[in-house]
């Protein structure tokens, strides 16, 4: 999953990285200009740059989806309905993920507990504030070893790469071609490498709400599609039909999604299960 995940987000990336880095630049200015011309007011400032925080994150997550990208997508939290929810929401988000940070080891998995947080905030209006941090804890369950070993793979690569061109730059006689190649990959890394991060986070939330990599799960060894077709298909387009449910499981009532048994929100909308 994690090799799926970073080779189709270094794809994404590829495609639209100048569209992207233009939006990210404006993103960093604004913010920028809100915290200079609003530090004494942080009671509205801070609700806003997290607002246009989680616009980012509706932005990498169209990218990842193949839709346009355009600068409003940074102001998708300001919408008529969404403010209070949103800001809200990431206020609650950033709050509980700084209270978990004084605590070594559990403070990480929690930090990738949450991480769902702003896309679930983004996407699915239906679903409040203090709920999308419960979601998200159920929506990552599985996955947030996974999200680690992604971000830290990503973080080993580029740590490698700046060691290997420093090396090289210190032979004599060549080293300053070397030397210039660092210097543009470290200015490419600055540039982009938060980017691919911010991808990669909306392929995981993406893939998992798609349920990507979870079939498989559902799936006996001898499984036979044709014969073994679920007992209640869902609505066409919205999950896999191919997906054999186990004792327990349960079609949301709402979109008609698989979901596992004990799993109390629906992944795909967020609609609570009532037995």
């Amino acid at each position: 999953m994690v090799k799926y995940i970073l080779k189709k987000s270094l794809s994404v990336l590829s495609q639209k990285p100048i569209m992207l880095w233009g939006v990210s630049l404006m993103s960093s200015v604004i913010i920028f200009l809100i915290t200079v011309t609003g530090i004494l007011v942080p009671i509205i400032t801070i609700p806003v740059i997290l607002t246009i925080t989680a616009g980012m994150s509706a932005l990498y997550l169209d990218g990842y989806n193949g839709r346009p990208i355009s600068s409003k997508q940074l102001f998708k939290g300001f919408s008529r309905g969404y403010v209070p929810r949103v800001a809200g929401g990431m206020c609650w988000y950033y709050l509980w993920s700084l209270i978990w940070a004084f605590v070594p080891i559990v403070g990480i998995v929690k930090s990738y507990s949450y991480r769902f947080t702003p896309y679930i905030l983004i996407t699915r209006p239906e679903i409040d504030a203090t709920d999308a941090l419960k979601i998200s804890m159920l929506e990552t369950k599985g996955y947030k070893l996974m999200m680690f070993l992604a971000d830290l793979l990503i973080a080993a690569a580029a740590i490698v790469a700046v060691a290997v061109l420093t090396a090289l730059s210190a032979i004599p006689h060549v080293g300053f071609v070397f030397g210039i190649i660092s210097a543009l990959f470290n200015f490419a890394l600055w540039l982009f490498l938060p980017l691919f991060y911010g991808i990669v986070g909306a392929a995981f939330y993406q893939e998992t709400k798609n349920g990507t990599f979870t079939a498989a799960a559902y799936k006996p060894a001898s499984y036979n599609p044709a014969a073994n077709a679920p007992a209640v298909a869902p609505v066409s387009g919205t999950e896999n039909l191919s997906i054999q449910p186990n004792e327990g499981d349960w079609y949301c009532s709402e979109c008609r999604t698989l979901n596992a048994a004990g799993t109390l929100y629906c992944r795909a909308c967020g609609k609570k299960h009532e037995e």
